[in-house]
């Protein structure tokens, strides 16, 4: 039920409005202000809670119900991940690396065709179009921790899906530290997330490997849950309501500390959201649970051309200086980007059923 909502929340991420984030005057709170705020709210802030969640999901149901650890069901786990995981990021990858290469082989001139590509290759590293040839969010020296950039294959969302990947190579390790260990392993690594004391190692991260952690000690401990949100679950929502809006403002002022209270609150965000989603059980939303059918290929596909190309379509048909309309594009472009990965789902998964099952994972 949560994934819909949180994929939708990734495109936002990806979507942030134009134009480029003005300084808030919040002692002259204006229109353009609460624009920016809104923007500040919903794109860098309430978005960052999607991947982590998504890793501890992954996380939760990969031991699920399973009380001991044996090599027949890490087999059975991994060689479904093949499928669910490993053949879509290669599949997407390639996609978006032969449509790139359409591009260039069509704006070169017959002679230098083939010289363009292997240029273009050259400059993405070569076989790095699989691992990491795109560098993002690059951090400056921070006060604690080691500085980290995140890395990307070609398609960047498919980052999630390497890192997701490698924990789950790495799974039986961590499922015997939290054995072992228990709620102590798992604060350990929350610490090493939040203040980034983590080796720079580029398919392995922090966040992937603390809220994978996260989610196999509560599958291990499935009994605990529903007694912990009764007593905490409102509490930990209006705690990270009231942080997130703290965020805004340090995000704002460039504050040195907003990233460690960003993934502090991403833990908080985290619990918040399987709390809503535990309130919801029995709702019967038989919509949102076939639309979320979709989610992997809104989520690999919204950045392959597509929001780009309806930003720029509304940026054409509407003034761009008009708040109201400048509000207007924010939200549509993520909303209409998602509508066509949701038809392009259901046109793939009608008319080529068996290529929607490499797209999909087989989801």
């Amino acid at each position: 039920m949560l994934r819909f909502p949180l994929v939708l929340l990734i495109v936002f991420l990806h979507c942030k409005g134009t134009p480029d984030f003005d300084p808030i005057d919040w002692y002259h709170f204006g229109v353009m202000d609460g624009y920016n705020f809104m923007r500040h709210y919903l794109s860098n802030v309430i978005s960052s809670v999607s991947v982590p969640t998504f890793f501890f999901m992954s996380g939760y149901l990969f031991y699920y119900r399973s009380s001991t650890f044996t090599l027949k069901l890490y087999k059975e786990k991994i060689m479904r991940r093949i499928r669910t995981l490993l053949v879509p990021y290669l599949f997407w990858n390639i996609l978006f690396l032969v449509g790139i290469l359409f591009f260039v082989v069509r704006s070169s001139e017959c002679s230098n065709m083939w010289s363009d590509v292997i240029a273009l290759l050259k400059e993405y590293g070569g076989w790095r179009v699989f691992w990491d040839c795109q560098l993002m969010n690059i951090e400056i020296e921070q006060p604690i921790g080691f500085i980290q950039d995140n890395s990307a294959p070609l398609l960047v969302p498919m980052w999630f899906v390497r890192d997701l990947w490698v924990v789950s190579l790495f799974s039986p390790v961590l499922w015997w530290l939290v054995k072992k260990f228990g709620i102590a392993f798992v604060c350990m690594l929350g610490g090493c997330y939040v203040f980034q004391i983590w080796p720079y190692m580029h398919g392995l991260s922090s966040v992937s490997f603390f809220f994978f952690s996260m989610g196999i000690l509560l599958s291990m401990y499935s009994y605990n849950i529903e007694i912990f949100f009764k007593k905490m679950g409102r509490n930990i929502l209006v705690l990270t309501i009231l942080l997130s809006l703290v965020l805004v403002y340090l995000t704002d002022i460039q504050n040195v500390y907003q990233p460690y209270i960003l993934r502090g609150f991403a833990i908080l965000a985290c619990l918040s959201a399987l709390y809503i989603g535990y309130l919801n059980l029995d709702c019967n939303k038989t919509w949102l649970v076939r639309i979320s059918k979709a989610s992997f290929v809104i989520y690999a596909a919204h950045m392959v051309f597509i929001s780009k190309y309806v930003r720029i379509l509304l940026g054409r048909l509407m003034p761009s200086e008009n708040v109201v309309f400048l509000s207007f594009e924010y939200f549509m472009v993520p909303i209409i980007t998602t509508c066509i990965c949701v038809f392009i789902y259901y046109v793939v998964k009608r008319f080529f059923p068996k290529m929607m099952l490499l797209l999909n994972g087989g989801r």
